[in-house]
């Protein structure tokens, strides 16, 4: 498992996400797992990124339903959120 660059992100504008996104080895990135089995969608749901949030699930091929350690996935943690 890996903690890569797209766990982290935090851009100012959907535009930059999106073209952040669009790069062929950031598209790679989209769906692994970090220590803790948390996607970057699971890293930015946590942080309230709505801007990454909205990039990600836009995105073809994001997986939703990857449980982090907790058996949490994006979809549960999207619909938990307040």
């Amino acid at each position: 498992m890996n903690d890569t660059l797209l766990h982290h992100i935090i851009l100012n504008s959907a535009k930059e996400y999106q073209e952040f996104l669009a790069e062929p080895t950031i598209k790679r990135m989209k769906n692994i797992s970090d220590q803790d089995e948390a996607t970057p969608l699971h890293r930015a749901l946590e942080r309230k990124d709505k801007l990454l949030v909205e990039a990600l699930l836009d995105m073809d091929g994001v997986q939703k339903n990857i449980p982090n350690k907790n058996g949490k996935t994006a979809i549960h943690l999207l619909a938990t959120r307040g």
